[in-house]
């Protein structure tokens, strides 16, 4: 798999959710479900612990750059806003 690097967002957000690194790199891995989605973004969501967790990123040619992640309850609301 290619490198993955956080965004200043994705960190923040995540933080703010209580949504630790390892758990976004374990859905980016090894997720239940992949879609793609506007601007090149694509999304993959894994039933996790804690919830429904799913990660919004952009592949790049030499790295997955995240942009923020949720768990679904909330990103319903949210998804737009990304």
């Amino acid at each position: 798999m290619k490198p993955i690097i956080f965004s200043e967002h994705a960190v923040y957000s995540m933080i703010k959710r209580g949504i630790f690194e390892e758990e976004a790199r374990f859905v980016l891995e090894n997720p239940d479900y992949a879609r793609n989605s506007f601007d090149n973004r694509k999304l993959v969501t894994k039933d996790i612990v804690k919830g429904k967790l799913t990660v919004v990123f952009i592949e790049k040619e030499k790295y997955i750059n995240v942009i923020t992640a949720y768990y679904e309850d909330e990103g319903e609301k949210n998804e737009n806003d990304l």
